[in-house]
């Protein structure tokens, strides 16, 4: 059954587009350009766990639709208030493995959620070519539930009773009722980055009035200023450590001098280093995502 998440995404992008009007000088046009679009979103995380006796790995993948907007608010010919948008509309339950030394251990369903956001001042460098940077907000949500052992995963990590004590493995009652508890938890992790972003574009959208074929690349790196993992009962933070990278290719049509319609993918790859405190590691992690989306682009 799908779990509807509620976005927000795109309602502070039109909101935002829509107060943006209010920028204009009196007796200069400085145009906003809006692009709205939406697709599917293939998702991969994995994260490497060191164990006494190995390494536990996991690796995730999930189909998901997703919706971006980008706004861009021009006050000069070549400055603008770049605005960016995203996050998967819904999602499914999906099932996660984890492996010791290649040997499946453990299953359990995931949910995952993910949103983004940047506001980034821009200068149009040259005809074609915009650079910008700015701040970013990520929030990826997991939501893990239905966790179940296999005969490897209960003889590496045994079951333990509310005093601590490790549960008799030779009582068949005291054994199932364990094994009910885990597979009844559920365990929701949080990871949260405010971004250093910066990026640059090259494209032909809205460069004159006619019609014809347009296209639009881009490129996008960002760095964690600050990033933080809340995962039931430990919040971990970091700075400055890890990096994304997005990158995009869009097609399109121009119909007039206002719409034009398009197509494109968008990939991005987030690497988080290992987090260390004083009672919990957070191991090195990776999300790559894919994007097919289609959609279409104003200019007023």
């Amino acid at each position: 059954m799908a779990r509807l998440t509620y976005s927000t995404t795109l309602l502070a992008t039109l909101f935002a587009g829509i107060a943006a009007s209010a920028w204009a000088k009196e007796g200069a046009f400085y145009p906003i350009e809006l692009d709205a679009r939406a697709g599917l979103d293939f998702q991969n995380y994995s994260e490497k766990v060191q164990h006494s006796k190995g390494a536990l790995a996991t690796d995730y993948s999930a189909l998901v639709p997703s919706a971006k907007t980008d706004i861009k608010l021009f006050f000069s010919p070549q400055t603008f208030l770049y605005f960016t948008g995203m996050g998967t509309l819904y999602t499914q339950s999906q099932k996660e493995t984890w492996k010791l030394n290649g040997s499946t251990a453990q299953t359990n369903q995931l949910e995952a959620t993910r949103t983004s956001f940047s506001l980034q001042l821009g200068q149009r460098l040259a005809k074609r070519h915009d650079l910008s940077v700015g701040l970013g907000f990520d929030k990826n949500t997991f939501v893990r539930s239905k966790f179940a052992l296999t005969a490897l995963g209960e003889s590496t990590f045994p079951y333990t009773q509310s005093d601590g004590t490790a549960v008799d493995t030779t009582d068949a009652a005291a054994m199932n009722a364990a094994r009910a508890s885990l597979y009844s938890a559920t365990v929701r992790e949080e990871m949260l980055a405010v971004n250093f972003v910066s990026a640059y574009q090259y494209s032909t959208f809205f460069e004159n009035n006619g019609t014809g074929l347009r296209y639009k690349f881009s490129g996008q790196f960002s760095t964690p200023l600050y990033f933080r993992v809340t995962n039931i009962p430990t919040t971990l933070t970091s700075q400055f450590d890890g990096y994304d990278i997005h990158t995009s290719a869009m097609l399109g049509w121009q119909m007039d001098k206002q719409w034009l319609i398009h197509a494109g993918l968008h990939g991005y790859y987030e690497k988080r280093n290992k987090i260390i405190s004083a009672n919990a590691t957070l191991p090195n992690s990776e999300l790559f995502g894919l994007e097919a989306q289609i959609g279409f682009s104003t200019r007023f």
